[in-house]
């Protein structure tokens, strides 16, 4: 497991902010102030923090389950292959029986129209385990991407205990939010197809569905806007 970026950053907040708190009790000049909205940034960081482990804990499940899909499409289209190679070899022995004047065996024909139906339902999996690894991939992304927002914020945070600059606090704050906004797009998108016995069609189907609301609704309100 990876080391979390901002594990150091939380620990200084949380010094500094012990720091600051000693000093109040000590009756340190214009420090009581200052310990309060210290303290406050010091639980705006464990919050952040908090958001980041299970976010990073998301995205991490979404490639997992990219890459398993990406697997189990490819295993598809080496089935799909070997149906096409069967078929390709019991029509090339029609042909060759055809040309020596005697009738391929109706097993043969029959096998060939069962693999042709099995080769459709195979491709139709193969094709939706695609969408679905892209989708997890999706995911990943956005989940990551509000991960980093997380970090960043806690960084800022971090700087505004060090420095004593609320204003940087405040900037942390913005950005929490924003990555908690990316947060929730993430998490209303992701795909959901570990549940089981769904079948992978009619899954990435209803994800298709969802992106096409969302756009829709987005459109929808930029053209209310103006």
């Amino acid at each position: 497991m990876s080391e979390d970026p901002t594990e150091h950053v939380q620990e200084e907040i949380g010094h500094h902010a012990s720091h600051a708190g000693q000093e109040s009790d000590h009756g340190h000049s214009g420090v009581g102030r200052a310990s309060r909205w210290i303290t406050a940034a010091a639980m705006t960081a464990a919050f952040l923090a908090a958001f980041a482990a299970v976010t990073g804990a998301l995205a991490t499940t979404h490639l997992t389950e990219a890459t398993h899909r990406r697997i189990e499409s490819n295993d598809k289209w080496s089935y799909y292959q070997s149906k096409s190679l069967k078929n390709y070899l019991l029509e090339t022995k029609g042909e060759i029986l055809a040309a020596l004047d005697r009738s391929a065996p109706a097993a043969d024909q029959k096998k060939i129209e069962q693999n042709n139906v099995e080769k459709k339902h195979t491709r139709e999996e193969a094709e939706a385990l695609e969408l679905l690894s892209m989708a997890h991939l999706r995911a990943n992304e956005r989940f990551e991407l509000a991960a980093t927002m997380f970090h960043i914020a806690i960084a800022i945070g971090a700087i505004s205990v060090v420095a004593r600059r609320r204003l940087f606090w405040y900037g942390s704050m913005v950005l929490g939010a924003v990555g908690v906004a990316f947060f929730a797009v993430a998490y209303i998108h992701a795909p959901v197809d570990e549940a089981k016995g769904r079948d992978p069609t009619t899954i990435i189907k209803q994800s298709q569905s969802t992106e096409a609301t969302a756009t829709s609704s987005a459109r929808i309100k930029n053209e209310g806007e103006r």
